[in-house]
C-alpha cells in the first residue's frame, strides 16, 4: 500500500511539478470485500492510466495496466476501465463476463458503462470507489488513510483536505468554529481536534442551548460562595 501509494505522488510530482493544478487524476479507492471484516492485503489508492484491468487473475501482473483482486467472489479477469478517446476525463468500465457481474452505484451493467467521479463499483462483493481527483485532494486522502483525524477515515476528497487544514489548526491557539446541521459530525471532529492537538486534559462538551440564558454565566464560569443569593457555597464551572 505505501509502495503503490508513494508511486502515486511520485507521478503527480512529476506531472504537475509540485503545484496543484485543474487536471485531475483517475484514482480507484479499493474498500475491501463485502463479505469479509478482513483487510486485504492490497493497494488502498490504484491510479488508472489508459486501461486498467482488473480481476482475481488479470493476464498481465503489470500494475500500470492490471489490479489484482484476490477475492473468490471475483472472476479471474473482471473487468476492464478504459479512457475514452473524446475527454481526458471521460473513463468507461465494461464487464469481461464475470460470474458474478459488475455493479455501479447498485445498478448491474450489461455493456460499457460511463463512470463518474464517486461512483461505487461492485465487482462480485468486492468494493471500489472511482474518484478524480486534484493531487492535493489525493495527497489529503492518502494522508487520512494512513492516520485518520477522526475513528474512521474519510472516503471524500473534500472532507480530507478540511482533515489536513485541521490537523495544522489543532496544535495553534486560534478558536475553531465548527458549523454545520445536527448530526453531521461536529462534536466528533472537536473531540478529533482535541486529541491531535497534544492538550492535556479532556474535551468537555457543553450543550449551550439547553442552558436558560440567566444561568449561563454560572454554568460556565462558576461562582464563589456569597456571589449571588443561592450560592451556598463556591461551585466550579464547566470551563
Amino acid at each position: 500500500m505505501a509502495d503503490q501509494n508513494n508511486a502515486i505522488s511520485q507521478t503527480v510530482r512529476r506531472q504537475t511539478g509540485n503545484r496543484d493544478v485543474l487536471a485531475r487524476l483517475p484514482v480507484l479507492q479499493v474498500v475491501g470485500s463485502g463479505e469479509s471484516l478482513e483487510a486485504l492485503r492490497i493497494p488502498k489508492f490504484v491510479s488508472c492510466g489508459d486501461i486498467l484491468e482488473i480481476g482475481r487473475r488479470p493476464v498481465t501482473s503489470d500494475p500500470q495496466v492490471a489490479l489484482t483482486l484476490p477475492d473468490r467472489t471475483v472472476s479471474s479477469v473482471h473487468a476492464r476501465i478504459t479512457r475514452t478517446p473524446q475527454a481526458a476525463d471521460d473513463f468507461v468500465i465494461q464487464d469481461l463476463g464475470s460470474t458474478n457481474g459488475t455493479s455501479i452505484d447498485g445498478k448491474r451493467i450489461e455493456r460499457p458503462t460511463a463512470l463518474h467521479s464517486g461512483a461505487v463499483i461492485f465487482l462480485g462483493s468486492q468494493v471500489l470507489v472511482f474518484r478524480l481527483v486534484t493531487p492535493s485532494e489525493l495527497v489529503a486522502m492518502q494522508e487520512e488513510a494512513r492516520h485518520p483525524l477522526g475513528p474512521l477515515p474519510s472516503m471524500s476528497p473534500a472532507l480530507a483536505l478540511t482533515a489536513t487544514k485541521l490537523r495544522l489548526l489543532s496544535r495553534s491557539s486560534v478558536e475553531l468554529l465548527l458549523v454545520g446541521e445536527t448530526g453531521v459530525g461536529k462534536e466528533v471532529f472537536a473531540h478529533a481536534v482535541h486529541a491531535a492537538s497534544g492538550r492535556r486534559g479532556k474535551l468537555v462538551a457543553i450543550n449551550c442551548a439547553a442552558i436558560p440564558r440567566e444561568l449561563v454565566e454560572s454554568e460556565l464560569f462558576g461562582y464563589e460562595k456569597g456571589a449571588h443569593s443561592t450560592a451556598q457555597g463556591r461551585k466550579a464551572g464547566l470551563v
